[in-house]
């Protein structure tokens, strides 16, 4: 599924499809039936009997993503799928993209900078960098990662803090730009408090962290 536009204007979403299932050695019967299997899928409706040149940009993706799986193929290579829609739109897109393996045997290989995309529907994510695989790894490895994390920003006596910290068995790293410290339970925040009112330090910011895809490719790119 190529990202540009690729899909005739004179022609409707129905016929276009039976033709690429023909062309693809399909017999008419087969393209037929396979066509308004993957449109109803798809949710087309009625849409499906109109010129594909008065389709919006969201229903021109549909068509481009019918056109390559007309013929059940074993993988599928989707070029930024949701470009250049609307909220709406993208989100049907993905919802469609996550329940294709739920209809058929294809697999997905999505190509997108939109690394939210990647989080909503991938399971393995693979970064390039400059021709070479820089990462490949379960996408929930990776956002779990430092989703168990307190980022803690203070002002005082850094040191004295750590060390009210280490007596309640504690670890803080400081990564340059706050202190991490790891979280296993609500009882963690106030261990945090306790330790900096002890330390005769002023707390000035308290989060839990999360990992994205955003902030992993950031690292790697970077």
């Amino acid at each position: 599924m190529p990202e540009h536009d690729c899909v005739p204007d004179e022609m409707t979403g129905v016929e276009f499809l039976i033709e690429m299932g023909m062309v693809s050695g399909m017999s008419l019967a087969g393209a037929t039936e396979r066509t308004h299997e993957i449109l109803g899928h798809l949710r087309m409706g009625e849409e499906k009997y109109r010129l594909i040149g008065e389709y919006s940009g969201g229903m021109r993706q549909k068509v481009k993503l019918a056109q390559g799986l007309i013929h059940a193929p074993e993988l599928i290579f989707l070029d930024e799928p949701t470009s250049g829609l609307d909220p709406n739109a993208r989100r049907e897109m993905l919802e469609t993209i996550n329940g294709l393996t739920e209809v058929s045997n294809t697999k997905v290989l999505l190509s997108t900078h939109i690394l939210q995309d990647v989080e909503m529907v991938c399971d393995t994510v693979i970064i390039v960098k400059d021709g070479k695989l820089q990462m490949q790894e379960n996408v929930e490895k990776i956002i779990g990662k430092k989703s168990n994390f307190i980022q803690v920003r203070i002002g005082g006596p850094v040191e004295d803090f750590i060390s009210e910290l280490k007596k309640k068995k504690i670890t803080a790293e400081d990564d340059g730009r706050a202190l991490i410290i790891p979280y296993k339970n609500d009882s963690t925040y106030d261990q945090i408090i306790d330790a900096t009112v002890k330390s005769n330090c002023l707390l000035y910011e308290m989060e839990r962290t999360t990992q994205s895809m955003d902030s992993v490719y950031q690292e790697i790119i970077e």
